[in-house]
């Protein structure tokens, strides 16, 4: 219902439709550049199923960073609340691409501590218990 009143949409029928029309099969490959999402582990919104599996299809250097019980905006966990400011970190990283600092890919997840701990893509999703889908 939310996705609906801000696509500006009253009629669920016409919203339904609309819906179907929304993919991002074929993107994924086309991104050529470091690519960075930041994104909360219980985004309501936009599942985090949805973000690992636009990350297996960009060949290009990536990073997720992802807060453990956060919802869509980064919040309503103390992950986001004691971890990295999403702001400065986003200020830092595109300041390291403006600079020509060349980036790995990395996934990492920010935990109720507010550490952050590193692994492989492959790892976070069968944590996640989240089936791979390209």
């Amino acid at each position: 219902l939310r996705f609906m009143y801000m696509a500006g949409f009253t009629d669920e029928a016409e919203f339904d439709k609309f819906a179907q029309t929304l993919s991002l099969k074929g993107v994924g490959e086309k991104i050529k550049v470091p690519y960075l999402v930041m994104a909360g582990e219980d985004d309501q919104l936009s599942p985090i199923e949805f973000t690992y599996n636009l990350f297996e299809t960009i060949s290009a250097p990536k990073q997720l960073l992802v807060y453990e019980g956060a919802e869509h905006g980064l919040v309503g966990s103390s992950a986001a609340a004691l971890g990295p400011s999403q702001s400065t970190y986003m200020a830092d990283w595109l300041k390291d691409r403006m600079d020509g600092k060349p980036m790995q890919t990395k996934h990492m997840k920010v935990d109720a501590n507010g550490q952050i701990h590193e692994s492989t893509f492959e790892e976070a999703r069968k944590a996640l218990s989240i089936p791979l889908q390209v």
